[in-house]
């Protein structure tokens, strides 16, 4: 699981690849965090872009922009909790990342975090 991820992709390369009639600008984002605008191909509109918010909101919850977006689940047990199993029959997307950070402690052997890329 990801903490933080970015994205930083040419425009006619995303739209030839995934065959995108519609892609809006286009800005370089290094530290995405839960909760900000990620670039996605949705199902309901395959073939353009679009920016939404990264994370879930719970069904229950009644804030507009809720402070908590849980934004993980594990692939063991996504299809069990309850919070991830309805999204994952019906609400799935692709959110387009050029790369992505994980947490490692100073007992791991890091420094505080490590940049992994992946194109």
């Amino acid at each position: 699981m990801c903490g933080r991820f970015g994205f930083v992709k040419d425009k006619d390369k995303i739209k030839k690849r995934f065959n995108l009639k519609k892609v809006p600008e286009l800005p370089e984002l290094y530290n995405i965090t839960p909760g900000q605008k990620v670039p996605t191909v949705l199902n309901s509109s395959s073939d353009e872009l679009s920016f939404i918010n990264w994370g879930l909101v719970r069904s229950w919850n009644k804030e507009a922009n809720p402070k908590i977006r849980p934004a993980n689940a594990r692939e063991e047990t996504i299809a069990e909790k309850s919070l991830f199993s309805g999204p994952l029959k019906s609400q799935r997307c692709l959110v387009l990342a050029s790369h992505f950070y994980e947490w490692k402690t100073i007992s791991e052997g890091g420094k505080d975090q490590e940049n992994s890329v992946s194109n």
